[in-house]
């Protein structure tokens, strides 16, 4: 489950940076394609993650995913 969380996540940061840095050499068409493809499967994602907790009572996920930085006892993470 933790990966599908990371995916809902970095599903359309990956479309947007696809698109940013070959954006031109790829066409209006497929840039369009490829960012939301990415938005598309983040939704689908969040749509299972959401069938799981709510509509199934599934187990709470209450846990840090990614610590992003710590400066000096704060810690900013990625948790759900």
């Amino acid at each position: 489950m933790l990966n599908i969380y990371f995916t809902i996540v970095l599903a359309p940061l990956f479309g947007a940076i696809i698109v940013g840095l070959a954006g031109n050499k790829l066409g209006r068409k497929a840039s369009h394609s490829i960012t939301i493809l990415g938005v598309a499967i983040s939704t689908s994602l969040s749509l299972y993650v959401f069938n799981h907790h709510v509509l199934n009572d599934g187990e709470i996920f209450n846990q840090n995913i990614y610590t992003w930085m710590q400066i000096e006892g704060s810690i900013l993470v990625l948790a759900f």
